[in-house]
């Protein structure tokens, strides 16, 4: 909001800003025709780059000129925020460290260390489904629904699913992702809440165990923490970018904290994820119990497994 000091009277509204962290600029200068002080200061959410939305409203045209200084102001200060890229960035250099590291030290394969890095960068956008802007929302729920079922293939045959099967359920995932999980983000989650806490990223975790099944236990673990490292990744780069250093000092904003924490303000909040914690690792400690239920069901089912012999062969009758 454009303010003249001397008279104390809003001559304009200068930019509308959405989605994560906050700013405050100022800009002040004093002109011969006009005796006034202008300051430029601002509060919100800084936005990825296509949601700036400018608009200078009421100004006379020697003031219009302090329009163009404070917009490089802003687009300067953007560029210092943890965005998109710069999770993006971070989950991915993070994920190609631990799958280096998962194939040179702990024995896995390297297309299981190559899956492992993609999962951990794709996970640095995980916290950020609860944003106002639809980028992480639309990238990670389009790979989601792409990838989940291929990565549930080995589900589905533990399950015995035909073809025709596999196929059906991989059309219902992905509409379940994209319509349902999406609108239910949309709908109940706000930026910077308990999504963004450590209990979302035992979620997350809990959730990526399930999907993916596999014989051996410790590559399924290995993957899985992939998920958990790129989510936390996303809350430890919101958390050093709530700190503005400066020469000697540091100042900690407003947001310093909410990203690596156990409990939100909303107390309803932290009852619908501490239950869902509870409720998937319920599953993931029963899930050897109930994979091997249904592969010992599937295969007395299947009728290609050998049956007993018949007590009297069909060539004994012939001999009678």
């Amino acid at each position: 909001m454009w303010i003249d000091q001397a008279n104390k009277q809003p001559i304009g509204l200068l930019a509308k800003a959405t989605d994560q962290g906050s700013f405050f600029g100022e800009y002040s200068d004093r002109r011969s025709l006009t005796e006034g002080r202008f300051v430029l200061a601002g509060t919100g959410d800084i936005p990825y780059s296509h949601d700036w939305k400018f608009a200078a409203l009421s100004l006379p045209p020697i003031q219009s000129t302090f329009f163009f200084h404070c917009t490089a102001l802003l687009h300067a200060i953007r560029a210092i925020v943890a965005d998109f890229k710069t999770h993006i960035t971070g989950s991915t250099l993070v994920g190609i460290a631990y799958g280096y590291w998962g194939v040179t030290q702990q024995g896995m394969s390297i297309e299981t260390g190559i899956l492992a890095a993609g999962l951990c960068s794709v996970a640095g956008m995980l916290p950020d489904l609860d944003s106002d802007s639809g980028i992480p929302l639309r990238e990670t729920s389009m790979f989601a629904s792409a990838v989940v079922p291929i990565l549930m293939l080995d589900r589905f045959r533990e399950m015995q699913l035909s073809h025709e099967s596999m196929v059906l359920a991989t059309m219902l995932i992905y509409l379940g992702i994209r319509f349902v999980v999406v609108e239910f983000f949309r709908r109940f989650t706000v930026h910077r809440g308990m999504w963004h806490s450590l209990p979302a990223a035992a979620t997350a975790g809990l959730a990526a165990y399930l999907v993916m099944p596999c014989p051996e236990e410790s590559v399924r673990l290995f993957k899985t923490a992939a998920i958990v490292i790129g989510f936390l990744v996303h809350l430890i780069l919101d958390e050093i970018w709530a700190i503005e250093f400066g020469f000697l000092r540091f100042r900690a904003k407003k947001s310093f904290g909410s990203a690596l924490k156990l409990f939100g303000n909303n107390q309803l909040s932290n009852l619908v994820v501490y239950a869902q914690v509870f409720f998937l690792a319920y599953l993931a400690w029963g899930d050897h119990d109930i994979s091997d239920q249904i592969r010992e069901h599937t295969r007395f089912d299947d009728p290609h497994i050998a049956q007993p012999a018949p007590r009297e062969l069909p060539w004994q009758k012939w001999l009678k």
